[in-house]
């Protein structure tokens, strides 16, 4: 299976303050529409929501993920890549951080059912 995860901070530097809640609500909306579109039949899409830290000030954040059955090809990542670009510029972001990986599943061991 293969990862390709957003993850996102509500925190904006310039403005001294997270995000007002339905701005934050927006931007995680819209990076997950871009994930998504990345998604085809039989790939997942996953949210989670939770606290994270950006240059050691605490602030809310979410991973969006795509699991896919197949990688992006290098076009599609191009894309991806410059999709997210485009959404940390308008909303005031520094950065969006994309993680992307193999997953590999470890089957348990020495259990008899």
């Amino acid at each position: 299976m293969y990862v390709y995860t957003a993850t996102i901070g509500r925190n904006v530097k310039d403005w001294g303050a997270p995000m007002h809640d339905a701005l934050w609500e927006t931007f995680q909306d819209r990076v997950s529409e871009i994930m998504a579109g990345h998604v085809q039949e039989d790939d997942f899409l996953e949210i989670h929501r939770g606290t994270g830290e950006w240059e050691g000030v605490p602030e809310d954040s979410a991973m969006i993920t795509v699991l896919r059955n197949e990688p992006l090809d290098e076009h599609d990542l191009h894309t991806l890549r410059y999709q997210l670009r485009l959404e940390a510029t308008s909303f005031g972001q520094e950065a969006i951080a994309l993680t992307i990986g193999q997953s590999e599943l470890l089957k348990r061991v020495g259990v008899r059912v």
